[in-house]
């Protein structure tokens, strides 16, 4: 898994915030050379200004 390690809080891939405890969090999982890549984001703006 790419973007997180067990001592690092995972944060939002667009504004950085931490994800814990957020009941919209959402990730975004792809294949990238031959790697799943997860990007973490805290909510669905977060996710759709990223995406843009």
């Amino acid at each position: 898994m790419v973007d997180s390690t067990d001592s690092d809080p995972a944060r939002c891939r667009h504004c950085g915030e931490t994800l814990e405890e957020r009941p919209q969090r959402r990730v975004v999982s792809s294949i990238e050379d031959g790697q799943v890549v997860h990007r973490q984001f805290c909510a669905d703006d977060c996710l759709e200004a990223w995406s843009e």
